[in-house]
């Protein structure tokens, strides 16, 4: 379970502060709605954060994911982002995830069903 929650550092990495306002999700999702380049910094960044997890906590962000742990990173950060740009991700599901409590829609999210 305790790999489960690894997975909302993800989000709350994203979110570049610790506490988002409603504000700033807006102008968040607006930014990466709108610019291509912002969502692949984003997801480059993300990517490189993820690469650094212990093999363990990969191998089983890769099995919730259910990718390859060599492309888990680049997966969930592409997923994550893209929901948040689109409005599927949304600011009741980052308010879960920096209290550390999963919702159904993010883990559907990050296996790519969201």
């Amino acid at each position: 379970m305790r790999r489960i929650f690894v997975l909302f550092g993800v989000v709350a990495a994203l979110s570049a502060c610790s506490s988002t306002t409603k504000s700033e999700y807006d102008t968040a999702q607006t930014m990466l709605s709108g610019s291509p380049k912002v969502r692949s910094q984003v997801v480059t960044k993300c990517t490189a954060e993820l690469s650094t997890k212990p093999a363990r906590t990969r191998q089983g962000l890769a099995d919730v994911a259910n990718t390859s742990i060599s492309s888990m990173p680049r997966v969930i950060c592409q997923r994550i982002v893209t929901a948040w740009a689109n409005g599927k991700l949304t600011y009741a599901d980052i308010q879960a995830t920096e209290r550390g409590v999963p919702t159904p829609n993010t883990v559907r999210i990050i296996q790519g069903r969201g």
